[in-house]
């Protein structure tokens, strides 16, 4: 491949081999104002056009061609037979990893999507369902949560804390270890799987995101067991990436099964979502979280019940949620985390879901269509998308956006 397509702001991940491992590779952009690349990790200027990116060694040089647009139709990426995958994580190569299974009913495949192409690559060691998956400044992708397995002598893995983290997932069920603890990283550099650490339970149904600090904030879901559980909070905890060291967190206000979790501008997380108990007045809820303060608190109460929703934070620094209530879309709220205050977008009907694009631009979907909007301006331009959707639009690290039926793929060039 020697042309890749970025939106602006986007990164990807220029892969160069010399003829000799000991040869240095130089890197730079042609274009003075064309982005920055170090050790081979691009990222694309604001302003769109074409940009060129030289790898240099003591034996030649290479070129790759860099198109850089501002997302807009919809192109379909070439049909390649293959299984039915329900999760594509974006990778800072441009390409994506449809997640399978681990127990190989679906293999884990990556998709080339310049033109189609797939190779199997192998999976994780833990078989996952309802697991979080978090990416990494560096590219890898963290997976946590997702399956209650129980060593072979049924001990409680809230009680074994192993001294050290298990190597591999045999490693922990040997040792009395709920695999479900096992976080796991991918690595696109070398398509390698790595194990992390342990959480402290078993988290599925949960939010996870990454904080200002590195640590990944695990909030919500179904929490197997937690310490003192009971039926009105709900236990989080912290996970190192780097070190592989967890740790519990001040509680949640409120339970909330299924959960979602976003990072606000102001380093602060908020997490919303799920059937809040008791159910009173205050499960119309969401909860910040200060990483600096070890505390959750509550926000205002919002117009709907946020059952399973998503979530995304603008350029202005607000968040847009929205959700279903079966299969009633219900009305996009927006919260301003400066003041505490929700409220509604009721001119968006029929929308399922909401993600951000890098720059800060929503993107709403409805089943046939995808709506770009402008929170600063109120501005909307709808876009019809190739086919019915199924699953959520996935904003690639490159700022592309991937939309698929679980079949079907089609991206924006």
């Amino acid at each position: 491949m020697n042309e890749a397509v970025l939106a602006p702001g986007g990164r990807i991940l220029v892969l160069a081999t010399a003829p000799d491992p000991k040869d240095i590779v130089t890197w730079t952009v042609k274009e003075a104002a064309g982005g920055t690349v170090d050790e081979g990790l691009y990222t694309a200027p604001l302003e769109p056009g074409t940009y060129h990116v030289l790898a240099t060694t003591p034996h030649g040089k290479a070129e790759l061609r860099l198109l850089v647009r501002v997302p807009g139709v919809f192109t379909r990426v070439p049909p390649s037979p293959g299984p039915q995958h329900f999760h594509p994580a974006g990778l800072l190569t441009g390409d994506v990893l449809l997640m399978g299974s681990a127990d190989g009913t679906r293999p884990f495949e990556i998709l080339k999507l310049f033109d189609g192409a797939r190779f199997t690559v192998h999976g994780p060691q833990v078989a996952r369902d309802a697991f979080s998956c978090t990416p990494l400044p560096d590219g890898r992708l963290v997976f946590i949560g997702g399956r209650e397995t129980f060593g072979a002598n049924g001990q409680n893995p809230a009680l074994a804390e192993p001294d050290r983290p298990p190597a591999t997932a045999q490693e922990a069920l040997a040792r009395g270890v709920a695999l479900g603890r096992v976080v796991e990283a991918f690595d696109p550099r070398h398509l390698q799987w790595q194990t992390l650490g342990l959480t402290r339970a078993v988290h599925l149904d949960h939010g996870a995101v990454l904080l200002g600090d590195g640590r990944i904030l695990i909030t919500g879901g179904s929490v197997a067991p937690g310490p003192e559980d009971d039926s009105d909070t709900s236990p989080a905890e912290c996970f190192d990436p780097e070190t592989g060291a967890s740790g519990w967190t001040s509680r949640l206000v409120f339970r909330r099964d299924p959960c979602t979790s976003v990072l606000l501008k102001d380093g602060r997380a908020l997490v919303l979502g799920g059937v809040a108990f008791p159910r009173s007045g205050d499960w119309l809820t969401s909860e910040f979280y200060d990483p600096v303060l070890d505390r959750f608190t509550p926000t205002r109460q919002h117009t709907s019940h946020f059952f399973r929703p998503s979530a995304a934070v603008a350029a202005n620094g607000q968040v847009a949620v929205a959700a279903m209530e079966g299969y009633q879309c219900l009305p996009p709220e927006v919260l301003d985390p400066a003041t505490g205050e929700w409220r509604l977008l009721p001119d968006l009907p029929g929308v399922r879901g909401v993600v951000a694009l890098l720059d800060g631009t929503l993107l709403f979907w409805t089943s046939h269509a995808c709506i770009y909007y402008d929170l600063r301006n109120q501005r909307a331009r709808t876009v019809s998308t190739p086919f019915e959707l199924s699953e959520p639009p996935v904003v690639l690290p490159s700022g592309r956006v991937l939309l698929t039926d679980t079949l079907s793929y089609a991206v924006t060039p």
